[in-house]
């Protein structure tokens, strides 16, 4: 357990330290964020004279995953910053605490992790390049003696969204530690919020393309600002028309992917409705835990997180493409669970649960064109494997792809449609 007062109690040790620290991860290594100001008051209750400091807290952060819908051990920028905010807000009303220690500044190697970048432990304020993510944001807008404003989410440069010919809505955080702030989007106002713990968030108009904000904020009648850019693919509800950068989807998952290196961002999945696109059936893979996906390290790519998550027992994905030639790549990985590590310090058991046997195989408007695929078999355990088609479609039928099992389960980690 991260907080064992009880064993200390018993084996004396509570009788010889003149300051007690505790790592208290809640929230994280284990599930209700609410049982970490639960544990500093009753700690405090029991001992109210000896002095206590928190030495580690902290949350794993991937700068290139982000989520409308943040859940623990989903890597996002959104969770990291929930996670923070609760922390310091609870460790600020409380003035029997001596001090606090985040884990980490910036990330740091370890090799036994996997998690959503392998061999990292990805708890720092910073990325190993010393990125600045949110988190770090919501620290120097908090503790600032100087006025400062800062957008959210500033590095991700290449954005998707759904939306229609005008556009698309995204939400974006402005940490700052004015009273108030307003926001700009394309020259235009957006509006003008006040600021809790640190934070407002503002839900904003974007077109497809180059996108510029810009943030103000008054401090003693002096303005102060931040303006930031990126570009946005607006992904049209019934793809048309089919968008030039082409469709990219992570299945069984509520993150968007910043792919840096192609410069795409993988879209979070959603479920088919007529006139558009989407998965039918199935439910999304969680390891033993509850935890989205699998933490390990998935073998032949660098875009771990596409691979780590995926949509188990899927009957189809269709999208009601317009006629033409079109390219599709499914992608897959047998997935299963890493072992525990020991300074995890978390209360769940955890168990290498492997993917069962799946062989299936893929029609793609009713034609077969993949049979008997065996990710595991042929490729193995947490291997990234990519498969191309290429197909015409016409008549208005667009496309239909369809898995069809043949022993165990079907699945789909992700997919990607782009017109040739």
């Amino acid at each position: 357990q991260t907080c064992a007062l009880p064993i200390y109690q018993q084996a004396g040790l509570m009788d010889l330290c003149m300051v007690l620290g505790l790592n208290l991860y809640q929230g994280w290594y284990e599930k209700d964020i609410t049982e970490f100001e639960k544990t500093l008051d009753e700690i405090h209750a029991q001992y109210p004279s000896l002095p206590l400091m928190v030495t580690e807290y902290g949350v794993g952060v991937d700068p290139r995953l982000y989520s409308d819908q943040p859940e623990r051990f989903d890597f996002s920028q959104e969770y990291g910053v929930s996670y923070h905010r609760h922390y310091f807000r609870e460790i600020s009303r409380r003035d029997f605490l001596a001090g606090s220690s985040i884990w980490n500044l910036n990330d740091f190697y370890s090799e036994s992790r996997g998690d959503a970048v392998p061999h990292v432990n990805s708890k720092g304020l910073t990325g190993l390049d010393r990125e600045e993510k949110d988190t770090y944001l919501y620290y120097k807008a908090v503790l600032a003696k100087r006025p400062v404003v800062l957008i959210g989410k500033r590095h991700w440069m290449f954005r998707a969204v759904t939306g229609d010919s005008v556009g698309g809505q995204i939400h974006v955080p402005v940490y700052t530690n004015a009273e108030s702030v307003e926001l700009y989007a394309n020259g235009r106002k957006v509006a003008t919020l006040s600021v809790e713990n640190g934070q407002a968030l503002f839900t904003i108009p974007v077109r497809n393309g180059e996108n510029h904000l810009e943030a103000r904020a008054w401090f003693d009648g002096v303005t102060v600002t931040d303006m930031v850019k990126f570009y946005e693919q607006v992904i049209p509800r019934d793809l048309k028309p089919f968008p030039i950068e082409g469709l990219h989807v992570s299945l069984g998952s509520h993150r968007y992917f910043e792919d840096r290196v192609d410069g795409v961002c993988w879209m979070p999945e959603q479920e088919y409705k007529a006139g558009s696109w989407g998965y039918v059936g199935g439910h999304v893979y969680r390891r033993e835990g509850g935890q989205l996906g699998t933490d390990s390290d998935i073998l032949g790519t660098g875009n771990d997180p596409i691979y780590q998550t995926q949509r188990v027992g899927i009957q189809s994905y269709k999208a009601d493409v317009p006629d033409g030639q079109y390219v599709i790549d499914l992608h897959f990985a047998a997935l299963k669970d890493a072992a525990p590590i020991v300074y995890n310090l978390n209360k769940d058991s955890e168990t290498n649960r492997v993917h069962e046997v799946c062989v299936f195989d893929v029609a793609i408007n009713g034609r077969v064109v993949a049979r008997d695929l065996d990710p595991a078999g042929t490729y193995g355990l947490v291997r990234s494997v990519s498969r191309r088609f290429i197909v015409d479609t016409y008549g208005g039928h667009g496309l239909d792809i369809q898995f069809i099992p043949k022993k165990g389960v079907t699945f789909l980690n992700a997919i990607r449609i782009f017109r040739k």
